[in-house]
């Protein structure tokens, strides 16, 4: 429930890799004090820089301008879509 909360309950996808601007601090804070800490965090900027490419921003309305099914998201309850895919049935 807690991925589905931060995915798609999230406006401005805060916190996220869609998050505009800068790679989110509060990313690093969660993983820092993982075993593998430092490779999640790596392994999320590299994801985050082939999803911007040269964008400032991938988000329209607060869902990543890619997301398929946004429509049955929000029927759904979804305020954001901070995912690259969805499975909402």
């Amino acid at each position: 429930m807690e991925i589905c909360k931060n995915s798609f309950c999230n406006p401005k996808c805060k916190g996220t890799i869609f998050q505009d601007n800068k790679f989110p601090p509060e990313i690093i804070d969660k993983y820092k004090n993982n075993k593998n800490g430092d490779e999640i965090v790596k392994g999320l900027i590299q994801l985050r820089k082939i999803i911007f490419k040269n964008k400032k921003s991938v988000l329209k309305d607060d869902f990543y301008e890619k997301l398929q099914d946004i429509n049955r998201m929000k029927k759904k309850g979804a305020i954001s879509g901070c995912t690259i895919f969805s499975i909402v049935k």
